[in-house]
């Protein structure tokens, strides 16, 4: 119970301590991995071997892996991952991996020159490491914190910062149900896109998130996922949901979600009821397992996600009910 208590205290803590000026790296909120993309995105409860959002569930994870990720997102920006995850007992799990997000070729334009004429192009490159742990704390609990070092270029400029992560994860395996709560990009930009030498210049912070998951693996085909998300930097709150069906036991999943933020995408096009809603499937061959998820953003496009993880040790079954 003390454990429980110091915990809550720290995520207190450190929410009241973010909730007031102007926020810097938002690329930290691009959700990368195939299945939970395929699932609504933001999932704080499932995902493979806890290379998701939730820090905490490392502890729970039932081998060692590897995996890899890519997603083609919007307007030439492509995102790619590659981690691992590594169990030192029954109760401790340690992950770690970087994130790249590169936007391709933009042109550059001036106010005197709005159209860029003879002024070239220049590029943007944003990078996050992370390092986790996560250990059970009491009986179905768990813990997890990471640290992220976080690079970002824009032509000539750079930046860079140090972000962090807090979750917890609670795991009745007998009746498949998990909750999550994750505290998630909280600390501090360490050096600024230009020179800023003015005391009185704007502060900035990071876009921290808060996030509450909960789902179940329900009559050994079916897994349910509902989740909230609190935005503190825009004050912005959204849910998503997703349905996974195994219709030929550990073959096969298929995948549907929904994130009510696709309401922010409408441009006025026919296509725009389409925002917020996702699909996927994963597949799985002895060690091997591979999935795609496929992200409508409205009038804007979609997105396409693929991930590949391959299991180390352990069993590859079990991890579908995760």
């Amino acid at each position: 119970m003390n454990r429980l208590f110091w915990i809550s205290l720290i995520f207190i803590s450190f929410s009241s301590a973010i909730l007031y000026s102007e926020a810097v790296f938002d690329f930290l909120n691009i959700t990368t991995d195939a299945r939970d993309n395929g699932l609504g995105g933001y999932n704080y409860t499932m995902d493979w071997n806890g290379r998701g959002l939730n820090p905490a569930r490392y502890a729970i994870a039932d081998d060692h892996s590897l995996y890899a990720g890519f997603r083609s997102y919007l307007v030439d920006t492509n995102i790619g991952n590659l981690g691992g995850v590594y169990k030192l007992d029954d109760k401790t799990g340690i992950g770690g991996g970087i994130q790249f997000i590169a936007y391709g070729s933009m042109k550059k334009t001036t106010i005197d020159n709005p159209t860029g004429e003879g002024l070239g192009e220049f590029s943007a490159l944003d990078m996050v490491f992370n390092a986790s742990i996560s250990r059970e704390i009491a009986p179905r609990l768990q813990a997890g914190f990471s640290v992220k070092p976080v690079l970002s270029r824009i032509e000539e400029s750079k930046s860079s910062g140090m972000v962090f992560d807090l979750g917890l994860n609670y795991s009745k395996e007998k009746d498949g149900i998990q909750f999550g709560l994750v505290l998630k990009n909280f600390g501090w930009q360490i050096s600024k896109y230009t020179d800023e030498t003015d005391e009185e210049s704007t502060e900035t912070r990071l876009p921290v998130n808060i996030g509450l998951g909960a789902s179940q693996f329900l009559l050994n085909r079916f897994s349910v996922a509902g989740n909230y998300t609190y935005e503190v930097e825009s004050k912005t709150k959204f849910f998503s949901a997703g349905v996974e069906v195994l219709p030929y036991g550990d073959l096969l999943a298929l995948r549907l979600g929904y994130n009510s933020k696709g309401t922010d995408y409408d441009t006025g096009q026919d296509s725009d009821f389409l925002g917020g809603f996702s699909t996927g499937l994963g597949l799985f061959y002895r060690k091997i397992n591979l999935d795609y998820g496929l992200s409508f953003y409205g009038g804007l496009g979609q997105t396409h996600s693929i991930s590949i993880g391959y299991t180390l040790s352990g069993n590859k079954g079990s991890k579908l009910k995760q």
